[in-house]
């Protein structure tokens, strides 16, 4: 409440987002306005997801999912949703 000069915290943008997001001011997961996977599905993405066989691949992944085959890539890299672990 107070914006004084000498009452401001001096960070980078980088810090201000780590910052907002460890104590929960930043929307992640599902809460994210535009997520298009809930927890649910992204545990089942994590868990089933296996190169090698046909129906658990990127491609059949997006597909039941109506996604992008990079999201559910980035699911199981932890590029996305990496807080979240089966």
């Amino acid at each position: 409440l107070n914006n004084k000069f000498d009452n401001l915290e001096w960070c980078t943008c980088k810090e201000n987002l780590i910052h907002a997001r460890n104590i929960g001011l930043s929307a992640t997961g599902e809460k994210c306005s535009f997520a298009k996977l809930n927890q649910r599905q992204v545990d089942f993405i994590k868990y089933n997801f296996q190169k090698d066989k046909p129906e658990f691949n990127c491609s059949e992944l997006s597909k039941m999912f109506n996604v992008d085959r990079t999201t559910i890539s980035r699911i199981k890299n932890n590029n996305r949703w990496r807080n979240n672990t089966i």
